[in-house]
């Protein structure tokens, strides 16, 4: 502003109407980009200020948005989880109730294979012939080996 104002006076000092017309117009100029600016700055600064509250406003919707579908999955794995927890004792129990009938089918396969041994011994001393225990030691290894077979 100095600067301007030293230019003033001096060329109020030169007294041509010329420079004085283009001093006045200058400073005429001046004047208006002076309140431009100003304006213009002060749009500038509305704008920053607006661009900030829309990103604002877009980040607490993000965060909005975010936190509630995290606490839907958060739900989901619960419920989830709960299932999950519902099938291990399930398999639990499956596994012992497995392991009883393992048991007891063990149980059933060495009483079977004690009366036949049984039956075979009274077979002998009592009604068949050599022949005759031979064929029926023969049906019953069959009958065991097929029953193993499908077991198996």
């Amino acid at each position: 502003m100095l600067i301007f104002a030293m230019a003033m006076i001096t060329t109020l000092a030169l007294s041509d109407q010329w420079v004085i017309g283009m001093n006045v117009l200058n400073m005429i100029f001046s004047a208006v980009l002076a309140v431009g600016i100003f304006a213009m700055k002060n749009s500038v600064t509305r704008i920053n200020r607006l661009e900030e509250e829309v990103k604002a406003s877009a980040r607490d919707t993000v965060d909005a948005q975010m936190n509630e579908m995290r606490s839907k999955v958060d739900l989901m794995l619960a419920g989830f989880g709960t299932r999950v927890d519902g099938i291990l004792q399930r398999l639990e129990k499956g596994d012992q109730d497995f392991d009883r009938l393992k048991q007891r089918d063990h149980e059933q396969d060495m009483k079977t294979v004690v009366a036949i041994g049984n039956l075979r011994e009274w077979i002998r001393e009592n009604f068949a012939t050599k022949s005759d225990i031979r064929d029926m030691e023969q049906r019953i290894e069959n009958a065991m080996k097929e029953r193993i077979a499908r077991d198996a």
